[in-house]
């Protein structure tokens, strides 16, 4: 068993932190899909090599933004929540393992 394509952990303030996991899909698709998601418009990105991003939800609704780069103490507490919530959970290794090694995330 392995992860999903990816996890999206959204804070009770602003935040959104869409995670890949460490084995992510490789293939490439080249539409992008636009549907709805709690009434929000967002552009589906293609399969193919996904990333970690964050989001402020508040200011950036549609996640047009991504704010890892600038944001990296915000995003690596949130992971770090995510991280401890599956543990405590008691999620299995096999499910808290493809989620460990996030470039730029660890601590």
């Amino acid at each position: 068993m392995r992860a999903g394509l990816r996890a999206a952990v959204t804070t009770g303030d602003y935040w959104s932190l869409i995670l890949a996991p460490e084995e992510s899909e490789k293939e490439a698709g080249k539409a992008e899909v636009t549907f709805i998601v709690d009434g929000v418009p967002r552009a589906l990105k293609p399969f193919g090599g996904v990333d970690t991003e964050l989001y402020n939800i508040k200011l950036d609704p549609k996640q047009e933004r991504d704010l890892l780069s600038a944001e990296p103490e915000a995003a690596g507490n949130i992971y770090d929540a995510f991280l401890k919530l599956l543990s405590d959970l008691g999620a299995p290794r096999e499910i808290i393992a493809p989620w460990l090694k996030r470039e730029g995330l660890e601590r």
